[in-house]
């Protein structure tokens, strides 16, 4: 086989890979209240029992911020839980000052809780804003 031909080959053969979808890195979250929020993550969708602790992302008031993941949200959902769906949940900063983090995932003390499919976020834009329009 000529050198040239081998070249073609393995040109071809990588050409399926380079097709492959790009994977969504950044969530964006949109906060139109006047209090600082915090935004927490959870996948064991349906599962009511979330519990939570230090982590999350802090949103100061009327802002927007873009949530990285380095292995792409889309691939995360999408291995964590057979329904592809995201669990956003909204804790007024408030909130983290009166109640430490058991009470508030014991008392259900959320501002907002999303559940979000993976088709919900990609029509629109990976963008979540809070409160709901």
């Amino acid at each position: 086989m000529k050198k040239r031909d081998l070249i073609t080959l393995v040109l071809l053969s990588i050409l399926p890979f380079s097709c492959v979808k790009p994977r969504e890195t950044n969530l964006h979250f949109i906060n139109n209240t006047n209090y600082t929020i915090l935004v927490y993550d959870w996948y064991s969708y349906p599962d009511t029992n979330f519990y939570f602790e230090w982590g999350g992302w802090q949103i100061p008031a009327n802002s927007q911020i873009s949530m990285g993941s380095k292995n792409g949200w889309d691939n995360n959902i999408m291995k964590r839980n057979n329904e592809n769906v995201l669990m956003l949940f909204v804790v007024h900063e408030d909130t983290l000052k009166k109640y430490s983090f058991e009470q508030i995932s014991q008392m259900y003390l959320f501002s907002k809780r999303y559940d979000l499919h993976l088709s919900d976020l990609e029509s629109s834009g990976w963008t979540v804003t809070y409160p709901p329009n």
